[in-house]
């Protein structure tokens, strides 16, 4: 599974890169809502696990390999995660390379 999304190439990484930052900034002002959501093209999924919250953004073409890592996997963060607070953030399908670059340049 793991090497099934080292394998992805999302387009448009762009538009995922501003999602993850708006969701950072809303949470560190606490202003973020918790509640499930998505586009034509995305999901953000929210869900509580280890004593903390999860918001997950993931293209809706990683969908069913999100649900079968989460599923497969319920103990590990699904790749590169960041926490503010009590709250983790990831980018499903992003490399982290870029994640980070993201957060650095916020």
């Amino acid at each position: 599974m793991w090497k099934k999304l080292e394998e992805v190439d999302i387009k448009n990484k762009e538009k995922y890169l501003e999602f993850f930052k708006n969701l950072i900034k809303q949470i560190e002002a606490d202003k973020y809502d918790f509640k499930d959501k998505g586009g034509d093209d995305y999901k953000i999924i929210n869900e509580k696990k280890h004593n903390e919250n999860f918001v997950h953004i993931v293209p809706k073409e990683l969908t069913n390999l999100f649900n079968e890592m989460k599923e497969k996997t319920p103990d590990e963060f699904l790749g590169f995660t960041i926490l503010i607070n009590k709250t983790r953030v990831s980018c499903f399908g992003i490399p982290c390379h870029i994640l980070s670059k993201a957060i650095i340049d916020k």
